[in-house]
């Protein structure tokens, strides 16, 4: 997965640059994931209680 975002011949100050972009990619991913979760959970529970 580095590979995709940071070139073999960089500079030390790019690499950097880049992992950190690439780790803000894979924090903000793992987010939506958890949001999209909690949101079904939430939606699942609001529909159980307009049965009931």
């Amino acid at each position: 997965m580095p590979k995709r975002f940071v070139p073999r011949n960089c500079s030390m100050n790019k690499f950097v640059l880049q992992f950190n972009k690439l780790l803000f990619d894979c924090n903000r991913s793992e987010d939506t994931t958890e949001f999209d979760t909690k949101l079904y959970v939430v939606l699942m529970y609001a529909a159980t209680q307009l049965m009931l």
